[in-house]
């Protein structure tokens, strides 16, 4: 059983064009998108008879649309990071059916004394450096990644603590 308490840190960031992040050509291929990316969070959680409690920071995000992706898309790279340095960085890239980035990337940069700036698809680059094929579907997936933000001076390493998953 797990309960917890979170209480909002810093502003709320509008995701993408005021909170409309275009995911594709069509003006269709788009979604209302906001994140809280700092929440602080306590409470406790139960596994059988132990009680434990558990304090730290939860990301927040809330996206809704009308439609779905176009017909082209085949996934994305989507990544919510807390930074050491009390930053928060919301990247994510959409894929075409050569499992390429489409032009439509987006992100946030947060800071900690509440400001953020919104992130274009040419503020960073994600590529994928290591892939995992599911013994089940045969699928091939990204499965760690390099994320660079030259802009920003950021380079980061991201490996699953859970590796081999597929969403089916």
């Amino acid at each position: 059983i797990l309960n917890l308490r979170l209480t909002r840190e810093g502003p709320l960031v509008l995701q993408g064009d005021r909170g409309v992040s275009r995911k594709g050509p069509a003006l269709t291929n788009a979604s209302y998108y906001y994140s809280r990316p700092r929440m602080l969070t306590r409470g406790t959680l139960k596994i059988g008879s132990q009680t434990h409690t558990v304090a730290g920071n939860s990301w927040f995000d809330h996206e809704w649309s009308t439609t779905a992706l176009g017909r082209d898309v085949t996934g994305w790279d989507w990544f919510s990071i807390h930074l050491a340095d009390g930053r928060d960085l919301m990247v994510c890239q959409i894929r075409d059916a050569q499992n390429r980035p489409n032009e439509y990337g987006f992100g946030s940069l947060s800071r900690p004394d509440g400001t953020y700036e919104i992130l274009t698809a040419d503020q960073f680059l994600i590529t994928p450096t290591g892939y995992w094929t599911s013994p089940s579907t045969g699928n091939q997936y990204p499965g760690e990644w390099e994320i660079n933000l030259p802009g920003q001076g950021l380079s980061l390493r991201v490996v699953p603590v859970i590796p081999h998953q597929e969403h089916t």
